[in-house]
């Protein structure tokens, strides 16, 4: 099931890596902290069960927002029985509350994570695209408008360290390792359960191990979700807790075309705010009227990607990719169609290789994309710190 180990990276390449991540981390504390003090904000919802209050300073309770306290209480007080809260996956509260349950312990996770992610995902896309194309993948990855999630108290950054690594194993037909891995990212984020689907393609195309052991190592893939299922089951009697709480959230079930349908007749109904000068502000009320348009260029763009550079991506990331852009669609809000897709563009970690061929193609589009990305994340930071906006 196992192969000896090989080195994961050279010296060089580490260093050079670790220095990007943790200094783009800290340019985005620092607008962070920056923003929050020049722009004005508004009150946070607290989930219930969250005792005592959060003690923390305000530069660190910036990055604890709306999903962030969620992760928080959970930490600190576990589900309770709130049936809401088990729309997050354990994981991340799990690791926190091992390390003290501090915002300083979430963010050093987040932070440690995120710097993880960035390395592997280099060396995957090194692997499969060579030097020049992992180095702007992990500059895309990096300066992505919503990347601030990775630095922030929410298991974006966790799930990105687990899939990025759990898909490079999988790469070295390192199986056994690959599916410990999935079967951690799967109690992180629902999107784990992917990884699995990455794995069963390169097992069926992956011959050299006999029938029995791909099946025993499928059987380990979701055990992180398993576990999960059972302790559902066991405290608020319904395994898929977590799917069947989403009208909770504002979401509810239809189609793909219906929520595609809707998704472009919200977003045009709410164009005039475009051209609003107020939209542009980041603490405008025609700015948050934008959001829907926002929802479906974040779409677009992501699917406009895999059309265009997916067929040179492997079939496991393929596939995976396909049906990350396609889950959302089953569960719209009926506010926002795509409602927090921004932020879902980042658990689709085989766009990143892809984004990278893309910036490996040409001058202009690399100027286009950061012309772009740059200040559209700096707008977004802006909404988040100051409590009026999350993706």
């Amino acid at each position: 099931m196992a192969r000896t180990m090989a080195p994961i990276f050279n010296i060089s390449d580490g260093w050079r890596i670790v220095v990007l991540g943790l200094i783009w981390r800290l340019w985005q504390a620092l607008s962070g902290i920056l923003l929050y003090r020049l722009l004005p904000q508004i009150h946070r919802m607290i989930p219930g069960g969250l005792a005592p209050p959060l003690s923390a300073g305000w530069e660190t309770r910036i990055w604890s927002n709306w999903d962030g306290l969620w992760y928080f209480s959970i930490a600190k007080v576990g589900y309770l029985g709130r049936p809401q809260a088990t729309a997050f996956f354990p994981a991340y509260p799990i690791l926190l509350k091992w390390l003290g349950g501090s915002l300083s312990a979430g963010l050093a996770i987040s932070w440690l994570s995120f710097v993880v992610g960035l390395g592997v995902l280099f060396k995957l896309s090194e692997a499969y695209f060579g030097r020049q194309t992992a180095w702007y993948a992990v500059l895309a990855a990096a300066t992505l408008p919503t990347a601030f999630f990775y630095g922030a108290l929410y298991s974006e950054s966790l799930f990105f360290a687990a899939a990025t690594t759990s898909l490079y194993f999988v790469h070295r037909r390192y199986y056994l390792w690959a599916a410990v891995i999935i079967g951690f990212a799967t109690a992180v984020s629902v999107y784990g359960s992917l990884l699995v689907l990455s794995l069963v393609i390169a097992l069926l195309r992956d011959r050299s191990h006999p029938f029995t052991s791909r099946m025993v190592l499928l059987l380990i893939a979701p055990w992180g979700i398993g576990l999960y299922m059972a302790f559902l089951l066991l405290h608020f009697g319904h395994p898929l807790m977590f799917m069947r709480v989403q009208y909770l959230w504002g979401r509810h079930r239809a189609w793909p075309w219906h929520t595609l349908s809707r998704a472009l007749r919200v977003a045009w109904r709410g164009r005039a705010t475009w051209s609003h000068a107020h939209m542009w502000m980041p603490t405008s009320h025609a700015a948050g009227l934008s959001i829907n348009g926002w929802n479906l260029l974040f779409y677009g763009f992501a699917v406009l990607l895999l059309l265009s550079f997916g067929t040179r991506l492997p079939l496991e990331w393929l596939a995976y990719a396909a049906v990350s852009l396609t889950i959302p669609l089953f569960a719209p809000s009926r506010s926002e169609p795509l409602m927090s897709f921004p932020r879902l563009f980042l658990s689709n970690i085989p766009l990143y290789p892809a984004l990278g061929l893309m910036l490996a193609h040409s001058r202009p589009i690399r100027w286009l994309y950061w012309t772009l990305a740059l200040p559209v994340g700096l707008w977004m930071l802006a909404r988040f710190v100051s409590f009026l906006w999350v993706a």
